[in-house]
């Protein structure tokens, strides 16, 4: 059975870069999910096999954006679970340096990193720490981009990471 991609249903994505590539829509089916779990939205998004595009990169779609994960590679054609960057926000990362006197490293502030495009869901709700009174609220967040542990995305700090699919899955808070 060949599933060949025909030109009338291709429309086109561009890359981080400007490129115009043709690509196809599927929307998931209810029984149907990524590995990742990530709720909004349940899209996958089809290439030719020779494309140049990555699991792992962000795309556009008229004004909405995407992070690709790798889904599923064929002869025919190349698949990806497309996840919505619904937010801009600062990359920022803890800077050091060495105390002249002690020769220890030190905290020195922060270094902004730039704005990068997110994917984030929120996984508990919380109001608020009821021993200490303070809003606890964890989410998750798909990014492209080389976030570590402590890094902040917004104002939130990144907790945990881990790479899966092409992209990098953080826990923030």
């Amino acid at each position: 059975m060949n599933f060949e991609m025909h030109d009338e249903f291709f429309e086109p994505i561009y890359n981080e870069a400007g490129a115009k590539l043709p690509a196809t829509w599927q929307r998931v089916s209810d029984r149907q999910f990524p590995a990742l779990d990530f709720s909004p939205p349940r899209l996958i998004l089809r290439v030719r096999p020779n494309s140049i595009v990555q699991a792992g990169e962000l795309i556009r779609r008229g004004r909405s954006r995407f992070l690709l994960a790798a889904h599923q590679e064929t002869p025919d054609y190349r698949s990806f679970w497309a996840f919505e960057a619904n937010r801009l926000l600062t990359w920022k990362q803890q800077t050091s340096a060495t105390d002249a006197l002690t020769g220890l490293s030190k905290s020195d502030g922060w270094a902004v990193n730039g704005e990068i495009w997110v994917a984030w869901e929120i996984m508990t709700r919380q109001p608020y720490e009821r021993e200490i009174g303070v809003p606890n609220e964890l989410s998750r967040v798909l990014t492209h981009r080389a976030i570590e542990i402590n890094h902040t995305v917004g104002e939130q700090q990144v907790k945990r990471v881990n790479s899966a699919l092409g992209l990098r899955v953080c826990e923030v808070a």
